[in-house]
């Protein structure tokens, strides 16, 4: 089996099955009472196949809907289950339609709405929570390479929309870019320490 991802209010998880059918399976770990872990009640698990999926294929889920979450290969799926039809579905995203993988994806917590993304250095914004995707900053905006691995990852602010970090495999070297104003510009902060982010 794969990693598990656990949504950010923690009740719900899902579980990636990777040796089996390559599928995601989301499980009730709370029942209001206690937490069950994986134990708990689980969703009927549906099949997806992944471009350029490997073992390890990164998940990330909505920090305020654990019915939602996000997998991050040579394409962005945002893979959701609906509580009132007990269907899972998932809407998948090549954000700039080449075989790079995403590189990191980052969920607003001021606005949950606001979603970021990195995909060959580029990195585009859904103010839809990924229906919809725009592109913000060009691979030069940035300085990013295109990864040919699905490792990196973004992290947004807890107080502020317009502070979104990106830590990815850039070329042979792993790169940290950090934006102050939603996106539109970003500055190297490798190796920086914390010294370079706003109090």
């Amino acid at each position: 089996d794969g990693p598990c991802c656990i949504p950010g209010y923690g009740k719900i998880g899902w579980s990636y099955n990777y040796q089996g059918n390559k599928s995601f399976k989301r499980i009730q770990l709370y029942n209001g009472t206690t937490y069950k872990g994986l134990s708990g009640t689980a969703s009927t698990a549906t099949d997806f196949t992944f471009t350029g999926g490997s073992y390890f294929t990164p998940a990330v889920g909505d920090w305020s809907d654990g019915n939602r979450i996000w997998v991050l290969s040579q394409t962005l799926r945002r893979i959701e289950y609906n509580t009132s039809t007990a269907q899972t579905t998932a809407l998948e995203k090549n954000l700039n339609n080449t075989s790079n993988y995403i590189q990191g994806i980052a969920q607003s917590r001021v606005d949950a709405n606001l979603v970021f993304a990195m995909q060959g250095g580029t990195v585009f914004k859904s103010t839809d929570r990924g229906t919809n995707w725009t592109q913000i900053a060009a691979q030069a905006a940035t300085g990013m390479t295109a990864s040919s691995t699905n490792r990196g990852m973004g992290w947004a602010s807890p107080v502020d929309k317009n502070l979104v970090l990106f830590a990815s495999q850039s070329g042979s070297a792993v790169k940290t870019v950090f934006s102050k104003n939603g996106g539109t510009t970003w500055i190297n902060v490798t190796g920086s320490g914390a010294n370079l982010f706003p109090a």
